[in-house]
């Protein structure tokens, strides 16, 4: 008896006192405007994120994301009281094993989990490596830029195939945090796939806002009058070394599947993420050309977009090195339409809010990161003479 006792003390014990193993990423931008067009008058904002993770015996992984948005710094003086918005994104437990040729992984959460957009899924089951456009790129973490968010607090069961790279799973969670409900339940299939020139990572789901009180303001133990669809799809065809290849980011929230008689709760152009790019990798360069229709939500966390519909050109140089280090150079042209949608496409007064942008970059390895400075001329705004016709953006990200 003292025998399985002592086992079953050294079996529980065994991630507490194994070699634990830490990892994460850290980052921030500062972002610079001028508010005037008579006169300069700067205006200067930070966005940071730092997310971690420690394993324990290779079987338990505990994972924390935060971050923070500060208001103007320099409309109250630097030194001053500024407003700010700190933000734990992540705290997570999961609990992995392997057996018959598959792995199985169990978490629990709070907050964001494994976003469509963020790529933390496909990344953490397969080990893919980012894809993701440059447009969706911040300084946020998963308070980001995402098609689709899994927020709030629950759980999560996926099974990977060691054989095949196919990862699916089941996620269920409790939202307290929309508008007009007392409170959400979700139920989420996940799939992901990463083969040599397909890499997928889907949602799919539906809603079920609870409430205690019925149409007629009663009392009731537990109601649920309409279900809300969900979902979102991240996929690239081909790959980071492919000629061509073509990446699509979509989602959508709160699909009614029974409409309001007056339709005010119908799912609209405005609340759909989708983002399509086209990508030429050439000879030492690369070509992307992308189109997108983004919900405002998202729009505020977007680095130098600010159109919620357009079209961006980029062209990046990145086999570039000195004797030291290497970095990248490159520009974007924007063209963008403020307040509109796709469906605004055939509308007269479109080019009244169309936004013309070039935005040189550069991007250099420095101490052990990435330090990225992006200079934003709004053609249209210079010419109107309005403010923030000019931003410098100086971001800087690295592996802890």
């Amino acid at each position: 008896m003292k025998k399985i006792l002592s086992l079953i003390l050294l079996v529980a014990s065994t991630p507490l006192f194994a070699t634990p193993y830490f990892s994460g990423e850290t980052g921030a931008v500062a972002k610079f405007a001028n508010t005037e067009t008579s006169e300069f008058k700067p205006s200067l904002r930070f966005d940071a994120f730092i997310a971690g993770q420690i394993s324990l015996n290779n079987k338990l992984l505990l994972r924390g994301e935060a971050s923070l948005q500060t208001e103007d710094l320099y409309e109250n003086g630097s030194t001053n009281e500024t407003l700010s918005v700190f933000r734990v994104n992540e705290i997570s437990a999961t609990y992995t094993t392997s057996s018959y040729g598959t792995t199985k992984s169990l978490s629990f959460f709070k907050g964001n989990f494994e976003n469509i957009g963020t790529q933390q899924f496909v990344q953490r089951r397969l080990g893919a490596q980012n894809y993701a456009s440059s447009l969706t790129e911040n300084y946020l973490g998963q308070n980001g830029v995402s098609a689709y968010q899994v927020y709030g607090y629950g759980g999560s069961a996926s099974l990977t195939f060691k054989s095949i790279p196919i990862s699916t799973g089941l996620v269920i969670s409790r939202n307290d945090e929309k508008d007009d409900r007392e409170y959400q339940i979700n139920f989420d299939w996940r799939f992901a796939t990463a083969f040599r020139y397909l890499t997928v990572d889907l949602l799919a789901g539906c809603g079920a806002p609870v409430t205690r009180k019925n149409s007629d303001g009663e009392d009731v133990y537990l109601l649920i009058e309409t279900l809300y669809l969900h979902g979102g799809i991240d996929m690239l065809l081909g790959n980071r070394h492919s000629p061509i290849a073509l990446y699509i980011l979509g989602g959508f929230d709160d699909y009614p599947v029974k409409e309001k008689k007056d339709g005010s709760d119908k799912l609209k152009v405005e609340d759909v993420f989708a983002l399509a790019e086209l990508r030429f990798n050439l000879n030492g360069a690369r070509i992307h050309i992308t189109g997108y229709n983004v919900p405002s939500a998202s729009l505020e966390k977007m680095l130098f977009i600010n159109e919620s519909f357009g079209l961006n050109y980029r062209f990046i140089c990145d086999k570039l090195h000195t004797s030291k280090r290497n970095f990248s150079v490159g520009f974007d042209f924007t063209m963008g339409y403020e307040g509109k949608y796709v469906k605004d496409f055939f509308d007269k007064d479109l080019n009244d809010v169309l936004n013309v942008k070039i935005s040189p970059f550069t991007e250099i390895d420095a101490m052990d990161g990435k330090l990225k400075i992006y200079g934003l001329i709004n053609l249209t705004k210079i010419s109107d003479k309005k403010p923030e016709s000019a931003k410098l953006f100086i971001g800087y990200k690295k592996d802890l």
